[in-house]
């Protein structure tokens, strides 16, 4: 596995509820299926959009510049497979480059009982391959609700596709390319590493 690309996941909780549902249980062809909802109001939405997209005035989002490989820890091997085949699945229909065969996690679901006591091991034992501070860790055992996600930045990008590193005579990040940018175009972009769904 590459340094980081240990850890992250990029599924959401009503993905994973219905792979599991779905190993679970087959309903008979002629039973109907009934979905019911919640219309979200202007705010909830606007919460959810901020919650999900952090980003400065100004700034960039983040997204993923190479192939995701998903992995789910915590289910039995049906069920994660399921999910994990799901992750590909819905990456690939929204135009993101999926790796194939065997490569390094950097799309992760972890699943535990209890939130809480998981990060507090992750903090005890992984907290650099899961690019959270001490700070951050308690952060997120404070929040409500069973599930948690993050991100982990990975190196900026430049026009020509290619992860800008840090010259180390310099110690700056040095961008070599003769791409020039514009209004719809940037010369350098930011990108995610990994995505971690506790």
């Amino acid at each position: 596995m590459k340094g980081r690309q240990l850890a992250i996941v990029l599924a959401f909780p009503a993905l994973v509820a219905s792979a599991v549902q779905a190993q679970d249980a087959s309903p008979a062809a002629d039973q109907p299926i009934v979905v019911t909802g919640q219309k979200d109001t202007p705010r909830a939405v606007e919460e959810f959009v901020k919650s999900l997209t952090p980003a400065t005035s100004g700034g960039q989002l983040s997204r993923f510049e190479h192939n995701v490989c998903p992995k789910v820890f915590g289910l039995a091997a049906p069920q994660a497979a399921a999910i994990e085949g799901r992750i590909r699945l819905v990456a690939k229909s929204i135009g993101i480059a999926v790796s194939t065969g065997r490569c390094a996690p950097n799309v992760l679901l972890l699943v535990t009982s209890d939130k809480t006591a998981f990060l507090k091991e992750l903090q005890r034992h992984s907290a650099d391959y899961f690019g959270l501070a001490e700070r951050q860790f308690r952060d997120l055992e404070r929040l409500p609700g069973p599930a948690v996600a993050w991100q982990v930045k990975g190196p900026m990008m430049n026009a020509d596709g290619q992860d800008l590193t840090e010259d180390t005579t310099q110690g700056v990040v040095v961008n070599r390319t003769i791409a020039r940018s514009s209004r719809i175009t940037v010369a350098v972009h930011p990108q995610f590493e990994t995505s971690v769904v506790l």
